[in-house]
């Protein structure tokens, strides 16, 4: 007996590529925006574009039209969600920048990962200030009295003037960067070759703000975008008298092995996506004691 296979009516063919179209571009607007943005929005991005187009006109004429006419809507699409404000918002923000602080510089952009447009809106048309909680303006106050960098940072050491400038999620960050726990990110750790016996105090480490190991096998740690890095001292270029060096991105299951005291909280995560606002990596260091107040409200422990 023989079997028969059915194929797809063009309707069905019709359904399926509908589909395919939508998700396609449900993940280029909510899944990866930032994806699209780069390809609208910068030039090597609109290279690609231009020579994807020029490729696809070249095959079919057709398709290449109705493929121009999706990048236009596309590229409408990206444009909105770019301006994360209405545009009567953000120009009512900027001239009350300029009357109330003229010496201060705000990237819209930035400043649309860090409020909403209700809260936008309620610090033009009511308050003049940023909503902070009450939990936040304690860690404000007690950074102020510790650290006076945050103070001159943060234009004073007032709480309410400093609203008047920094959302939440912006002090957080200058708090957060000003603790060890931030500077390790930022700055790196400066690991000892373990290896060497003739020195005191082998496998140990600080914080360093520079590539200045001690001698060969010496070993900076930092984020380096995503990812931490290690940086490695092996040696001097015998003709210029340069120092080598070799660079390595760790894995963040080795990170207990590679640096000294540093333990996760929560099993092992990345600790870099601390620099993007995600705070779900808590870790501890021995060295630097007990975890601070900031990276602890951070955190949520």
């Amino acid at each position: 007996m023989s079997m028969s296979i059915t194929k797809p009516t063009t309707n069905n063919t019709m359904i399926i590529g509908l589909l395919s179209l939508l998700i396609g571009l449900w993940l280029l607007l909510y899944v990866i925006p930032n994806l699209l943005l780069s390809l609208f929005h910068t030039l090597l991005g609109n290279l690609i574009l231009l020579l994807f187009l020029i490729l696809t006109v070249s095959q079919n004429l057709t398709f290449g039209l109705l493929l121009g006419i999706g990048l236009i809507i596309l590229y409408r699409f990206s444009a909105i969600k770019q301006e994360a404000f209405t545009a009567d918002s953000t120009n009512r923000f900027l001239l009350l920048q300029q009357t109330e602080h003229p010496h201060t510089i705000y990237d819209m952009r930035i400043l649309s990962e860090q409020v909403s447009q209700e809260e936008l809106n309620n610090y033009i048309e009511k308050t003049g200030k940023w909503e902070w909680s009450q939990e936040v303006k304690d860690l404000y106050n007690d950074a102020v009295e510790k650290n006076p960098f945050v103070r001159s940072n943060a234009e004073n050491g007032d709480v309410e003037e400093a609203r008047e400038i920094y959302p939440e999620k912006a002090i957080l960050e200058i708090l957060s960067l000003q603790n060890k726990e931030g500077q390790f990110l930022t700055s790196g750790v400066t690991v000892l070759n373990k290896d060497d016996l003739e020195r005191d105090g082998r496998g140990s480490y600080n914080l360093s703000s520079g590539l200045q190991p001690f001698s060969e096998g010496d070993s900076i740690i930092k984020c380096d975008g995503n990812v931490l890095q290690e940086t490695k001292y092996k040696t001097r270029d015998p003709i210029f008298s340069t120092r080598i060096y070799e660079k390595t991105n760790l894995k963040n299951e080795d990170l207990e092995k590679v640096i000294p005291g540093f333990k996760f909280t929560k099993g092992s995560c990345n600790p870099c996506s601390a620099l993007r606002g995600d705070y779900s990596c808590p870790f501890t260091v021995s060295s630097f004691g007990s975890t601070s107040d900031v990276w602890k409200y951070l955190w949520g422990s």
